[in-house]
């Protein structure tokens, strides 16, 4: 091989490797800019992050996100004692049909963490109302308002409930998650509840609970 072929050869080897370390970085960057994104906190040695269904509810996850999500979409609520000081935020929504209540204390990227969601209906019980919630609703198509029947067949088939003439529907999931990776609260129990009145849907609320866990353990007390 003459000198001119090697040359062009480690200039080429060189081009490519510049390529490489270039791609590798802007991997990296764009896996470090999506962990920032994630309103919760990832430590290694934790279980996966996993939360149901069923934690998804007027546009966020209890459990998952906080109030400053829900503030910029709906302005700030009306605060009041819950379990601390301005623990509890209330807003009325749908032309004063609807009332919303949250409630949380850890704190995660987007404020105080949603732990406890209630979305109750205060209309005209003689007022025929069908679902209007898009992707907003409970498990995206469910919100508060609407009669049994439409509740019931907008429900996954897996989920439907044993005795639908029930005025309580329940439904229980295990999960993980940490907030944020100072403090040891994990959730791991989100239960979600439906009430109705009339055979009409009048509160739809979801909530998640769980326990005591040294960031990276696995175990939770």
């Amino acid at each position: 091989m003459d000198k001119t072929m090697f040359r062009k050869l480690l200039a080429a080897a060189a081009i490519c490797s510049v390529i490489l370390i270039d791609a590798m970085a802007t991997a990296q960057v764009r896996q470090t800019r999506k962990a920032n994104t994630l309103p919760y906190d990832v430590v290694s040695g934790d279980p996966p992050v996993s939360v149901p269904d069923i934690a998804r509810v007027f546009g966020i996850r209890v459990g998952v996100n906080g109030r400053d999500r829900l503030e910029r979409r709906l302005g700030q609520g009306i605060y009041s004692v819950g379990g601390h000081s301005n623990g509890v935020e209330t807003w009325i929504t749908d032309n004063s049909e609807c009332q919303l209540v949250t409630e949380g204390f850890e704190h995660n990227r987007e404020g105080e963490v949603v732990t406890y969601l209630e979305w109750t209906y205060q209309g005209s019980k003689n007022v025929k109302k069908r679902s209007r919630a898009g992707k907003n609703g409970w498990l995206k198509k469910i919100e508060p308002g609407i009669s049994r029947q439409e509740t019931l067949a907008l429900l996954p088939a897996n989920m439907k409930p044993a005795h639908p003439e029930q005025n309580m529907w329940q439904w229980t999931h295990s999960g993980f998650l940490r907030p944020n990776a100072v403090n040891e609260d994990v959730y791991t129990d989100w239960k979600a509840t439906l009430e109705f009145k009339h055979n009409r849907l009048v509160i739809i609320r979801v909530t998640c609970e769980g326990g005591l866990s040294q960031p990276g353990s696995g175990k939770v007390r």
